[in-house]
């Protein structure tokens, strides 16, 4: 079991290797074509013991690991008649994901102004019921006059 698991880790180890990046040169009609990919890969593992959960026959044991791998194209290098070119491949999911995301915030911001302009510019949500909990200077002046008056009031 142990030397499956090393002959996986080296096969893997060889795959992410710098030659894996470049793929094979394709050349028809004197034209040469060279593929470019991203790789990525990683591995990990861990162990350990504590005590049993049931509290019944000491410790328990553990251990695990696993291994991951990626790989993306990004485009191509063209060697044409002496001269080099690249030529970038196109994520269409990408590129649709961020057309999704755009239209979504500006969906939001256009909810948004339209709520503004129908409630005449009075404001909502956190804002205004900050504004409201913080009295104006008129509003303090007045509740003054009011506790003054009504302390004068008891006095009498």
């Amino acid at each position: 079991m142990t030397t499956s698991v090393l002959d996986t880790l080296r096969r893997s180890a060889e795959a992410g290797a710098t030659g894996r990046v470049f793929g094979e040169p394709v050349a028809q009609d004197g034209v040469v074509l060279l593929p470019v990919a991203k790789v990525g890969y990683g591995y990990g593992g861990g162990a350990g013991s504590g005590p049993s959960p049931s509290g019944d026959h000491g410790d328990a044991e553990g251990g695990g690991g696993g291994f991951g791998a990626s790989g993306r194209g990004l485009g191509v290098f063209v060697l044409d008649k002496g001269q080099v070119s690249w030529r970038p491949a196109v994520d269409v999911n990408r590129a649709i994901l961020g057309g999704q995301v755009l239209a979504g915030v500006a969906l939001l911001i256009a909810g948004v102004i339209l709520r503004e302009r129908r409630s005449g510019g009075r404001s909502h949500g956190l804002r205004a019921a900050a504004l409201r909990s913080r009295p104006g200077v008129r509003a303090r002046r007045r509740m003054m006059r009011r506790a003054l008056a009504a302390g004068r009031r008891h006095r009498s």
